[in-house]
Formats: structure tokens, C-alpha cells, sequence
């Protein structure tokens, strides 16, 4: 817990100690602070996207691993999708560095694992929403909701972390079309000849990316809606 400008808030921060000590010289985003027991010199280190807490946090979800301790409750709640994907071990887990209040990380093309930060107390809707298009209304054109990690207590009830399937893509729709846009207006400016053809042929090329992705929207509120 934390006291900023007057409000209480929450934050989730899993942690281990390295028996490694503390090198001021070399600074690392995931060191949080030195530790000693007595003689002995080590680390406190920000574990949410390191190899072993994702691991054993995959397998906790498979198994549907409950933790209390000090009036708090810890579960783990896994979709039925993910008893599709087989359990093999992971060997290669690499980090979203763009995420700002969250640690993201993506597991060997086939999970996504998101840490949130900042604990809201309450229903979260990406788990709602997520649960409801994977295992009630079966919507295949998002990503599979495969689990999601929940504290509760006396005083809250919040997600702590969600796992999708990975999907692998190219993008997304705004990209595609600020692309599109640009090479349009760079037609333009160039001077015209007479034969339209590739620029024609490139407008209908992104119509067509444009009604699959009309589509597929429709298709979810349609799933949504029932």
C-alpha cells in the first residue's frame, strides 16, 4: 500500500533476494534495494518478467492454485481454453517494454502474461469481457482469454494479473491505415500518369483489410450483445 496526495493505493510488486550484492556502478531497472542478514549481502529484485515467477506462474494457473495468508486470498483462476494448450516447459519469455503501468511479457508465442501494477478494487473488466467471449459465447477473433490471477480480502476484491493466448500479427488497423494514408497522399503529390493501376489496385487491397476488420467488430458486439 501507498499514500499519494492524501489517497491510498495498492500496488503489486512481486520480489525475490539474490545472494548477489548490490553493484551501484552498473544500475538495473529491476534492482529495488540492497539486503543483509548479518554478514551476508544481497539484492532485492523485481521479478515480473524473469523466467521462473512466469513459470511457476503458468503452472499455478493449470492447476488452480488458492494461497491465504493474513486475511487475503490469492487465486488462481484458469479459462477451460487453456486446457487446450499443452503444458510443455517455457524457454523464452520476453518483455513489452512499452507498457508503463503494467509488466508485460510474452512467452514463447504462445502466452501473453500481464502483471498489473496499480490494484483497482472491483469487478476488472478485461477479465469479464474476456471471460465471457472465450468460455460462454466461444468468440475465436480475439485473443483467448487462458486465465487470470485475483486477490481478495475484506477491503478489496482486484486482479492481480490475466494471461491470453499469444496471436501472432502485423500490426494493427491504425497502423494499416496511416500507412495507407501516406502512401495515397504520396501518390498524389507525385506527378500523374495515366496509368492508375497499382494505386487502384492498393485502395482495394485496404478496402478489403477494412470489411474483415468491420466485420470481425460486428461479429463481437453480435457476441457481446447475446
Amino acid at each position: 500500500d501507498a499514500t499519494i496526495r492524501g489517497e491510498s493505493e495498492r500496488y503489486a510488486m512481486p520480489v525475490r533476494i539474490t545472494a548477489d550484492r548490490l553493484d551501484r556502478n552498473q544500475p538495473n531497472p529491476k534492482t529495488l534495494a540492497a539486503v543483509r542478514r548479518g554478514p551476508r549481502e544481497g539484492t532485492l529484485v523485481d521479478v515480473a518478467t524473469e523466467p521462473l515467477f512466469i513459470t511457476n506462474l503458468l503452472s499455478d494457473l493449470r492447476r488452480s492454485f488458492s494461497a491465504d495468508e493474513s486475511g487475503y486470498r490469492v487465486d488462481f483462476k484458469p479459462t477451460a481454453r487453456l486446457k487446450t494448450i499443452p503444458d510443455e516447459p517455457v524457454s523464452n519469455i520476453r518483455a513489452v517494454e512499452t507498457e508503463q503501468t503494467n509488466s508485460t511479457s510474452l512467452v514463447d508465442d504462445r502466452y501473453v502474461v500481464k502483471i498489473y501494477r496499480r490494484i483497482e478494487s472491483g469487478l476488472n473488466p478485461e477479465i469479464e469481457i474476456g471471460r465471457f467471449l472465450t468460455d460462454i459465447a466461444g468468440f475465436a477473433n480475439t485473443p483467448a482469454l487462458l486465465g487470470s490471477i485475483e486477490l481478495t480480502g475484506a477491503d478489496t476484491r482486484s486482479a492481480v494479473a490475466i494471461v491470453h493466448a499469444f496471436v501472432e500479427n502485423q500490426g494493427d488497423a491504425w497502423t494499416l491505415s496511416s500507412v495507407a494514408l501516406d502512401r495515397f497522399v504520396e501518390g498524389q503529390s507525385l506527378v500523374a500518369t495515366t496509368d492508375t493501376t497499382p494505386a487502384e489496385d492498393e485502395k482495394a487491397a485496404y478496402q478489403r483489410y477494412m470489411m474483415q476488420t468491420g466485420k470481425r467488430v460486428a461479429e463481437m458486439q453480435m457476441a457481446l450483445a447475446s
